[in-house]
């Protein structure tokens, strides 16, 4: 199923100036019909069919049997005015309900589920469709949506409801949850340990790029996320797509002021086991959004990389707390407003290196990398990150065919290993990165080796001459060479280690009972470091940027 974002929350935001008759957008159709909202919720009941007080919204053709839509070409009715049925989401219209605000409303067929449903604008409810039992069982399960914003505009608040199924090989009605960040680490201790039927409060987080992971308390094994289409997976409680040993998740960008449901569920049609026709059996997490962000026109998300001391390294972003950033690594992303700000380098005992000014715009995601510079006073590059997870998938070298080529980690199930290459070695005018023996870097997904080709000393290579500055890595090998425009990729720097696939490997071996995979999906660089000279041999160093 795909996640359909609507725009039914706005109208409980006016809650706070408005009253119940102000409280909706009007959406118009192409069967010029106007529907005002009301404030129940319909969840996870993508592709299936919806009646309400006995009438029939959708139009009543079989589901497909991958799930998610009809079989046969979009059938649109009034209230379905695309494909004929609901999305994910979909708000129950204002006209089904009585003088005491009830209606009720039919979900699916065979199984399927009768539930009474409230229009309550002081208290919105979402009805949350999904099977339980031995998966033959529909139930709807009723989840407050509060009214809540995060306390600061540039956050977002999360939950994790817990709605999945015994049905599941290995799951047990004992079994709890918890909300992990793409390393594994729990989130918060509000979001753990979530029982089955139940749900966390939300919590506050920065906005950002997120990969998060849903952890079964106790064991090394995930809910996969439910994936646009169906997969492969290994087949019975191993839920790791097939040949790859990772959990399907998909990394998104959670703008300021949005608010988020992360919900698990019993699926059966999007994954197949063991490259058969068998659906499988899971529990799978899908992103549900609660509150709908504007776009972000006022917030930037800014880090620091350490390519210059040894020592370490403090910055400071205006008047923000000072951080410091051992050699190598990038320090914690500081959320700027739009404008221009001041960034203050000094050395790990205090002493002034420099201060730069940086204009930022909304959406900007910067990393200013610091290295010492052709006059070893320290330098700053500043370079944009592709956070977005919009991959162009041009063919061309050059990328000319990718304005139809583009790649939404919303509709594919691709995990790529999203990855820059810079050259900060003040001794090497231009650095090519390869794999093993001088082969070009496998792509996974993008044909752009261009993009590790001749890197300049100090700076991203000219966006004319690679318009799409990253590789999506299939494998991981990763060799340097002293190049030039004329000679690649060159000499080989020898005393420079090659990176490997541990080193794209963030989560404990431990959460991997089956093995390591080949790296893990991100948004990376890979930069040379350091000096080339008689006694010291630059290195390279990994920066993942998503969390």
């Amino acid at each position: 199923m795909r996640v359909a974002y609507s725009i039914g929350w706005l109208m409980v935001v006016t809650l706070f100036s408005c009253s119940k008759d102000k409280a909706d957008a009007l959406r118009n159709d192409p069967f010029d019909i106007k529907i005002i909202n009301s404030s129940a919720r319909i969840v996870l009941a993508g592709g299936l069919d919806i009646s309400v007080n006995g009438k029939r919204l959708s139009n009543g053709l079989a589901g497909s049997t991958t799930g998610g839509g009809p079989a046969n070409p979009p059938n649109p009715t009034p209230y379905f005015p695309t494909t004929g049925k609901p999305g994910n989401t979909f708000f129950v219209p204002q006209e089904f309900f009585n003088a005491n605000g009830k209606a009720v409303v039919g979900i699916g067929s065979g199984p399927a589920v009768t539930v009474d449903v409230e229009d309550n604008y002081h208290q919105p409810l979402d009805y949350y469709y999904n099977l339980q039992g031995d998966a033959a069982e529909a139930v709807v399960t009723v989840v407050p949506r509060p009214i809540v914003k995060p306390s600061r505009p540039e956050n977002i608040l999360v939950r994790l409801v817990n709605l999945s199924s015994d049905a599941v090989a290995g799951s047990s009605s004992d079994e709890t949850l918890s909300l992990a960040y793409a390393n594994g680490n729990a989130v918060s201790a509000v979001t753990s340990r979530v029982a089955k039927g139940k749900w966390s409060e939300y919590i506050e987080l920065p906005y950002g790029t997120y990969e998060f992971k849903v952890m079964i308390d106790g064991s090394a094994r995930q809910y996969p996320a439910l994936p646009p289409y169906p997969m492969s997976i290994q087949g019975g409680d191993d839920l790791t797509v097939m040949d790859t040993r990772l959990y399907f998740t998909q990394k998104r960008v959670f703008q300021p002021g949005g608010v988020y449901t992360i919900v698990t569920a019993y699926d059966q049609g999007k994954y197949e086991d063991n490259q058969t026709t068998i659906k499988a059996k899971v529990n799978a997490f899908t992103i549900i959004t609660d509150l709908s962000p504007s776009a972000n026109l006022s917030y930037a998300r800014i880090q620091v990389a350490n390519a210059m001391a040894e020592t370490g390294l403090q910055i400071r972003i205006d008047n923000n707390d000072r951080a410091d950033i051992s050699y190598g690594h990038a320090g914690d992303y500081t959320i700027v407003t739009k404008g221009t700000h001041t960034v203050y380098l000094q050395d790990a005992a205090g002493g002034f290196i420099r201060e730069e000014k940086i204009t930022v715009k909304g959406g900007d995601n910067f990393t200013l990398w610091v290295h010492p510079g052709k006059d070893n006073k320290g330098a700053i590059t500043t370079v944009q990150n592709n956070m977005s997870g919009i991959i162009n998938l041009a063919e061309n070298s050059d990328g000319s065919d990718g304005s139809t080529a583009v790649f939404d980690p919303l509709t594919t199930s691709a995990m790529p290993l999203q990855t820059r290459f810079l050259n900060f070695c003040t001794d090497l005018p231009y650095a090519t990165f390869t794999g093993k023996n001088g082969a070009t870097l496998l792509p996974g997904t993008t044909i752009y080796p261009v993009a590790a080709v001749n890197i300049p000393y100090g700076t991203p290579p000219d966006p004319g001459l690679v318009p799409y500055p990253y590789i999506n890595l299939a494998a991981v090998w990763i060799e340097t060479y002293q190049s030039q425009p004329a000679s690649v990729p060159g000499n080989r720097l020898y005393e420079t280690s090659p990176l490997t696939s541990g080193d794209f490997i963030n989560m404990p071996g431990s959460l991997y009972p089956n093995g390591l995979p080949e790296g893990e999906p991100g948004v990376y660089t890979v930069a040379l470091i350091g000096r080339n000279n008689a006694t010291q041999k630059p290195k390279l160093v990994v920066i993942k940027h998503n969390k």
